[in-house]
């Protein structure tokens, strides 16, 4: 399964999607709107501004980094910011749950408008991996790409009763 964010005006929708259908929604409408092109007809793209692996890295240093995304933001008003966060081959229960909560604290803490962010989970990779993607108005959403089979992932704690905690540097 794969979530998929998509975005239309005002609204945000959020679909859970077999991984073999992914490839129909890369970068089409759904909503049978034209996709807006470039002079040169290639479809507008969202830009990856960062890329990295969670366990290489520090809170505060994850942190200056959700900070240059919003920057970024800041620059373009009518865009807005995917976070794709991706859990690794070894993944604790409620991994990626906490990370995404983390990240909401983060940008409460950091009085940044909540609205113009989009946090989704998106599967597993060799690394746990976060993504900070900026996609201007009439860009195609970021897909997640996941490369990771969910029965290559080992699976360690108990369900539902060891809590993850994500850390981030706001006090």
């Amino acid at each position: 399964m794969l979530f998929v964010a998509v975005k239309s005006k005002k609204l945000i929708f959020l679909f859970v999607l077999p991984i073999n259908f992914v490839f129909l929604l890369a970068c089409q409408n759904l909503f049978g709107q034209q996709v807006s092109k470039l002079k040169n007809s290639e479809t507008l793209k969202a830009e990856l501004i960062d890329s990295f692996q969670r366990d290489a890295i520090s809170s505060e240093d994850a942190d200056s980094r959700i900070d240059n995304l919003s920057f970024q933001l800041s620059k373009h008003p009518n865009s807005s910011a995917f976070v794709i966060i991706y859990c690794g081959k070894v993944c604790s229960y409620g991994e990626i749950e906490a990370h995404l909560r983390g990240i909401e604290n983060t940008l409460t803490y950091k009085k940044l408008d909540k609205k113009r962010f989009i946090i989704i989970s998106g599967g597993f990779r060799e690394q746990a991996t976060s993504e900070l993607w900026l996609v201007r108005e009439n860009d195609c959403p970021p897909t997640p790409t996941s490369t990771v089979k969910v029965s290559e992932v080992k699976f360690k704690g108990m369900f539902k009763r060891k809590m993850v905690i994500y850390h981030f540097s706001g006090a």
